[in-house]
């Protein structure tokens, strides 16, 4: 929800938080730290898939606003 996935109600424009988003990651990977051995197969590996596709599209959002700033620097510059 907030990689962009998402529209601010008000505002219309998609909640993009990194921050939040990183925490949420962290508490993934610790609720599948602390169940490894206790969850079913299934569960596991769902858990597993959705934080890759997390971790890939956290880091593809992380990209695409470090692109944006850098040509939002370049555009002020000249």
């Amino acid at each position: 929800m907030v990689l962009g996935a998402y529209t601010d109600p008000r505002t219309g424009q998609p909640v993009i938080d990194p921050e939040a988003a990183r925490e949420l990651i962290d508490m993934l990977d610790a609720m599948h730290e602390k169940t490894k051995g206790n969850l079913a197969p299934e569960e596991a590996s769902l858990l597993l898939d959705l934080l890759g596709k997390l971790k890939m599209t956290y880091l593809e959002v992380n990209q695409a606003l470090a692109a944006q700033a850098a040509q939002a620097a370049k555009a002020k510059g000249r």
